[in-house]
């Protein structure tokens, strides 16, 4: 077995000796398979657009979920269109759902058809004034991961808009991570993102429009990553992942299923005809290599992304393949 097979996956010497060392704290686990079953399931409200988006409320059977701007809703939102009390979700001994227009201004609509009351499904749109969600089906690990990212984004110390690490991290914080990866023969990749076409969203749709785009992808990205990876703001429309603890190649399979995410999003709930990609470049830090260099390779690689397409993955390790190819044919 490779050394890097062992490490993504493998436990480091001191938790072979059943104590776990500080960086797989950070790591806490590999990237699972997301076909994993679970029997526990829990039907939930999520704000899935806009600035409340991964906002939610878990539904038990033989209750009831009051939806508005009243201080004491359950499910409160504090958008202007939304009523004081503008809708009730009922849910059944036996889980099914039923959702009461409470004679609200602007109406309560499932799936774009406006309704009095209304059965509900299991991946239902909801519209509540001007804000989007969708009933949802989650496992008890995708629960605990939901609750944990919304405690996160709440911190007071993050990035004011998104909720994600400000650029200071890089300087302050990521050089103690290389250290506690070196110390302990990790690996540790980081991804550049930057979102296509953004200037042009902000000059079609509106630089509100804009904002929302950044919180949702800051959103999008936090639920698909591991609670030991860190999320950046590194400017404007410009994201920096770190991943300790995989290689290239994970980190790859990992950031093309949150391009895919994104691009799956339904962004027409933040203004119609929006559409939203994002290209990635990918590096994994090689041996004692200096952090900018490792940061400038990832750089490159998104780069490389933006001119090739745009909505594309690209490693730094591809752009050396194709490098070695071209002195080859020299």
């Amino acid at each position: 077995m490779s050394k890097n097979r062992r490490l993504e996956g493998a436990a480091t010497p001191k938790e072979e000796q059943g104590e776990p060392s500080d960086v797989t704290m950070r790591i806490e686990k590999p990237y699972m398979n997301s076909s994993s079953i679970e029997s526990t399931k829990h039907i939930a409200i999520q704000v899935v657009a806009g600035r409340d988006m991964l906002s939610f409320f878990v539904i038990k059977p033989n209750s009831h979920v009051l939806i508005g701007r009243e201080e004491h809703a359950e499910l409160r939102l504090l958008d202007r269109a939304v009523s004081t009390r503008h809708a009730m979700i009922n849910c059944s001994e036996n889980g099914s759902l039923t959702i009461i227009d409470l004679a609200s201004t602007n109406g309560t609509f499932v799936n774009d058809l406006r309704v009095d009351r209304a059965s509900l499904q299991t991946g239902d749109y909801l519209e509540i004034g001007d804000v989007a969600l969708r009933v949802m089906s989650l496992s008890e690990n995708e629960l605990q991961h939901l609750k944990r990212v919304s405690s996160r984004l709440k911190d007071a110390n993050k990035d004011p808009l998104t909720g994600l690490y400000r650029r200071n991290f890089l300087d302050e914080e990521l050089p103690k991570l290389v250290a506690r990866c070196e110390l302990h023969n990790l690996p540790i990749s980081c991804c550049f993102v930057d979102l296509d076409q953004f200037k042009p969203i902000n000059d079609t749709f509106g630089h509100q429009v804009g904002d929302q785009v950044l919180i949702n992808i800051a959103r999008i990205i936090m639920l698909t990553v591991r609670d030991g990876d860190t999320c950046i703001r590194y400017g404007g429309d410009e994201l920096v992942l770190i991943f300790p603890g995989i290689t290239e190649a994970t980190t790859v399979s990992v950031v093309n299923r949150i391009r895919h995410n994104i691009q799956k999003h339904d962004w027409t709930r933040i203004a119609p005809k929006l559409a939203v990609s994002a290209s990635f470049g990918v590096s994994t830090r090689k041996v004692n290599e200096s952090i900018e260099q490792w940061m400038y390779r990832a750089d490159q690689a998104v780069y490389a992304a933006k001119t090739s397409g745009r909505n594309r993955v690209i490693p730094y390790g591809y752009i050396e393949q194709i490098a070695q190819r071209s002195k080859k044919t020299d």
